[in-house]
């Protein structure tokens, strides 16, 4: 970035940072966090900012021979992962298919009831008009 004085790579190789350096340059102090691929992904402004330094990565709880052991049954590790992960996405889906078909059977039981109320009150509508005794005798006649 504009007036870099500084880049350093994290311990983890995934981040690189570029600051500009209030020892070597007295405006817009501050640093850049870019990505492994360029991509800036923050920017902070610090006045008399003087230096970034990364926090060294901790030493490892596990001894050579256990991190060697792990890296081989990495694969029988993964699958029995999967496996679990497999597991709680059916129940998730079962789950979601059930809570599904629930509601399509009360959206079924509630518009038979309204069917069944609007058929009601349409037999009570019949009943109620007036019967015109010519309208009978013409359709009689045809």
């Amino acid at each position: 970035h504009m007036f870099a004085t500084d880049v350093e790579w994290d311990p983890t190789g995934r981040y690189v940072v570029t600051s500009v350096s209030y020892w070597k340059y007295q405006g817009d102090n501050g640093y850049y966090v870019w990505g492994f691929l360029g991509r800036l992904l923050q920017k902070y402004s610090v006045e008399k900012f003087y230096m970034l330094s990364w926090r060294s990565r901790p030493k490892s709880l596990l001894s050579a021979a256990e991190q060697k052991k792990i890296s081989k049954s990495y694969k029988k590790y993964q699958s029995r992962f999967e496996a679990q992960d497999k597991l709680k996405e059916s129940k998730a889906s079962a789950e979601l298919i059930e809570k599904r078909r629930k509601m399509a059977d009360e959206w079924a039981a509630y518009r038979k009831a309204k069917l069944a109320a609007r058929n009601q009150l349409s037999e009570q509508l019949r009943q109620l008009r007036p019967v015109d005794e010519d309208e009978n005798v013409h359709e009689e006649e045809e």
